[in-house]
């Protein structure tokens, strides 16, 4: 048995519940500070390229990684401001994936299968509500049950397809109701921040209070309720490109949580499940790291490029995934001048 072949199980089961790298903010309200617009018109529109594409640095499981891993993703997504109330939006998320070519996968083929619940969760129709003065700032899936829902059906029939010694060494119990390590990932409420990986980085910059003379410094909890204040998210944001003007302003953060609080927390929750003695060891040493560079327009408060890199790592393994978003439609629906 290889156990690079559940590796695409165990990228679900380590899916980061911090879903907006941008953060509140901190520091002191001192004269000069820019404050990017969020009076976002209802009814206008935004349409972007969107990429999501993961690339495997280090790899010393037995085997190779799976193709999975390494799926490129790409397409559109145009965002409508459907009302607003209070500082509060409502926001409808319409992705379009190109058409798979080719003949259609063979059954048990689990990398394809792999590739396929990726597609199928960034092809769903999302509700959000996002309040960009609110001192969180996450984004909320306003149809979260039918998107829950969806999410585990497909989930499921994944871990139907894996092979059943997959499902021994991770102590996964059996495909039709899973244990463990594995439950999490089949269960709905196990699914709803997972959407936000591929969604939120959108928003990490919208109507953030910028100190465009100095770079600020902040920690905050985790925002996952179950580690909250075990292990505090260390955020940096800093202003690279300023000029009054220009309608445009560049922006970078970064967030990663503290490394020792984290190797902590993380050797507690291995040492609860009890995986097998190969699995804690490949989960071991592991952390992550989210960096975000925003170019914004200062008109109307909508970026126009976000890159965001998360890397993530242990021990065996380290990747990086990166979602890119490039504005290419404006909210009047003509190509965008502003590319």
């Amino acid at each position: 048995m290889r156990l690079h072949r559940s590796a695409p199980l165990l990228v679900l089961l380590s899916v980061c519940t911090v879903s907006n790298a941008g953060g509140g903010g901190a520091g002191d309200r001192k004269e000069g500070r820019l404050t990017l617009p969020t009076e976002w018109r209802v009814g206008s529109q935004y349409r972007y390229r969107a990429a999501w594409n993961r690339e495997i640095t280090k790899w010393s499981l037995p085997g190779g990684p799976p193709p999975s891993l390494e799926a490129d993703q790409a397409g559109e997504v145009t965002i409508r401001v459907v009302k607003k109330s209070g500082s509060a939006y409502v926001l409808r998320w319409e992705p379009a994936l190109p058409p798979v070519s080719g003949p259609p996968r063979a059954r048990g083929d689990v990398d394809a299968a792999g590739i396929e619940l990726l597609r199928h969760a960034l092809s769903l129709p999302l509700e959000l509500a996002f309040d960009p003065k609110s001192a969180d700032r996450r984004l909320a899936l306003r149809n979260e049950p039918a998107v829950r829902a969806e999410l585990s059906r497909r989930v499921r029939e994944f871990l139907r397809e894996l092979p059943g010694g997959e499902y021994q060494d991770l102590g996964c119990g059996e495909p039709e109701s899973p244990s463990g390590p594995c439950a999490p990932v089949a269960a709905e409420e196990g699914l709803v921040d997972g959407w936000r990986q591929h969604a939120a980085p959108l928003f990490n910059c919208s109507g953030l209070e910028l100190n465009p003379r100095q770079a600020e410094a902040w920690s905050e909890p985790h925002p996952n309720a179950e580690i909250g204040a075990a292990v505090s998210i260390e955020h940096r944001r800093e202003v690279v490109d300023f000029d009054p003007r220009s309608p445009r302003i560049r922006i970078r953060t970064v967030m990663q949580p503290n490394a020792k609080q984290w190797d902590e927390f993380f050797a507690r929750e291995l040492a609860k499940t009890g995986p097998s003695e190969k699995l804690a060891d490949a989960l071991s040493q592991s952390t992550f790291r989210f960096e975000t560079a925003c170019t914004m327009d200062r008109r109307s408060g909508w970026p126009v490029t976000i890159e965001q890199r998360a890397t993530g790592s242990s021990k065996t393994y380290e990747g990086v995934g990166t979602i890119r978003f490039e504005l290419i439609e404006d909210t009047d629906t003509k190509p965008s001048r502003r590319r």
